[in-house]
């Protein structure tokens, strides 16, 4: 996954933060995320694009 399908992905998944599945998911896509400093910053460069 690149990082916009990962922020796509949490997106979706903070759709239902009362199911247990989606919250398992969410958790363990952003363990991914913060284990993963170049898909950290990727992500970040997509939140903050330079003008």
């Amino acid at each position: 996954m690149d990082a916009r399908e990962v922020t796509n992905a949490l997106n979706a998944l903070s759709k239902w933060p009362d199911k247990e599945e989606a919250r398992k998911a969410a958790l363990r896509l952003a363990e991914r995320v913060s284990s993963e400093p170049q898909l950290c910053q990727s992500m970040e460069a997509n939140m903050w694009p330079t003008p």
